[in-house]
């Protein structure tokens, strides 16, 4: 299906986090105004990843491989709180990965431009 795919694209491009101390990876999905395709994504990448085994004292962890946020259209988005939210988890793990669906936060960006 669509999602199982991009779970294992995504598994191949979290790979690549290692190799910059400080990494954001934005996985957007398509589905334009609906996150189930993101939602059903992300499940199956974090289904995926509770197999695997990461050995110490390597820096890759389950929690560093882990999705971050996950942001659909039908949520709002509060854009200050989640800079400052995964700004702690970059600080702590060196990575943040979200999983974006498509038209996300669209609703909350024109509401702002319109105060």
């Amino acid at each position: 299906t669509a999602a199982r795919q991009g779970a294992l694209f995504f598994e191949n491009v979290v790979s690549e986090s290692t190799a910059n101390p400080r990494m954001l990876i934005l996985h957007e999905v398509m589905g334009r105004d609906c996150g189930y395709l993101t939602a059903a994504t992300a499940k199956y990448y974090r289904d995926d990843l509770k197999a695997k085994t990461f050995v110490a004292p390597f820096t890759t962890t389950a929690v560093s491989r882990d999705v971050h946020a996950i942001w659909i259209p039908e949520l709002p988005i509060d854009i200050n709180g989640e800079g400052v939210r995964l700004k702690k988890v970059m600080d702590e793990q060196g990575c943040v990965n979200v999983f974006l669906s498509e038209g996300s936060g669209v609703k909350d960006i024109v509401a702002e431009m319109e105060k």
